[in-house]
């Protein structure tokens, strides 16, 4: 596991940020660079814009109850949470909607982490429209 304390500086974001490429646009990508998050327009394969809806990617690797690295960066690594608030006031004052992915269930979030989150799901319930999270073991 690694430590969220640093942007560009995180392995496996490093690692992975090139095969997202096709995916992402670049400002998205620069965003995903820094600390494995990121917010853009839903387009669908035809290249035709959803209106009015984003996806959200965010970094739950930053509240991994299993990296150990993280008991010293409790609060919000990467400022994931703020910027995460701020997307989606955004996304509510332009009278959108937000479908939201990620790796780690917040249910198996570091407590601070995952109450902050939950928090802001319980606050733009009307916002974040879908869920999903791909860890299973």
């Amino acid at each position: 596991m690694q430590s969220f304390d640093k942007p560009y500086q995180n392995k496996a974001i490093n690692e992975y940020k090139d095969s997202w490429k096709g995916w992402l646009t670049d400002e998205s990508l620069e965003q995903f660079a820094k600390w494995g998050y990121y917010s853009q327009d839903l387009v669908l394969l035809n290249g035709k814009k959803v209106a009015n809806t984003k996806i959200i990617g965010i970094n739950t690797q930053t509240c991994n109850n299993m990296n150990w690295y993280l008991f010293g960066q409790r609060n919000d690594p990467g400022n994931e949470l703020a910027w995460l608030e701020e997307e989606l006031a955004s996304i509510e004052e332009a009278g959108g909607v937000a479908i939201l992915m990620a790796h780690i269930p917040p249910t198996d979030c570091l407590h601070e982490w995952g109450a902050r989150f939950r928090a802001l799901m319980d606050r733009y319930q009307h916002v974040v429209r879908f869920s999903t999270f791909g860890h299973t073991h």
